[in-house]
């Protein structure tokens, strides 16, 4: 952590890296000044140096002391912690299944001393190879997960990649799953977060191609 002139306050090594492997992907503020990090890692798992890692959320206090960790361990499957938001009674996990056909989005709930309250996987009939990338919190406790697909239409011979919006309810069911462009496939992209203004209003950002001519 540095002050706002860019000088060194503190810093933690956090973990064992010489014993075990472990891979930092987002972090945010928390209510408390405190930070909130998403990662993987291989510290439970029999084989440390294998192919299967482990999502995990930690916890720091506003002087990077460790309140709490928790990993979430699920028997042979490749997982990381892609994202990880405060809502108003907890906080929601974002993780990517790797080697699973087709690496389902994660989600977990956690209370404020990180107990795991539910889990969840989300896999779509026409939207295929899905990637996770950012989780929003809004105001009424539902949360907004931004990514790419693959829609199939059940009628075109190819694929075609599309941005996704996951919306779901604070209990983890789905209120609204769809390809953005979903019908026009000569749009194709991926977007990679989205974020909320004072007003309400949602902004996502990603690339979109044309394929037409």
């Amino acid at each position: 952590k540095t002050d706002i002139n860019g000088n060194l306050l503190w810093e933690r090594i956090i973990g064992k890296p010489n014993e075990y492997l472990s891979l930092v992907d987002n972090m945010s503020i928390t209510s408390d000044s405190g930070v909130i990090i998403s990662m993987s890692s291989q510290f439970a798992e029999e084989n440390q140096y294998g192919i299967i890692d482990d999502q995990v959320y930690l916890k720091l206090n506003k002087c990077g002391q460790l309140d709490w960790c928790t990993i979430v361990n699920l028997m042979n499957k490749d997982n990381s912690g892609t994202d990880v938001v405060q809502t108003n009674d907890g906080f929601i996990g974002l993780y990517t299944n790797w080697n699973v056909p087709t690496n389902s989005i994660g989600v977990v709930k956690m209370d404020n001393s990180g107990h795991l309250q539910w889990l969840f996987t989300y896999d779509s009939d026409t939207i295929i190879d899905n990637m996770p990338f950012d989780i929003l919190a809004l105001d009424d406790g539902s949360t907004i997960i931004t990514g790419y697909g693959y829609y199939d239409d059940g009628q075109s011979a190819t694929l075609s990649l599309k941005p996704i919006k996951l919306h779901i309810a604070p209990d983890g069911e789905v209120i609204n799953w769809q390809a953005v462009h979903f019908n026009n496939d000569s749009l194709r992209g991926a977007d990679y977060q989205t974020i909320k203004d004072n007003r309400g209003n949602l902004y996502s950002a990603g690339y979109t191609v044309t394929t037409q001519t």
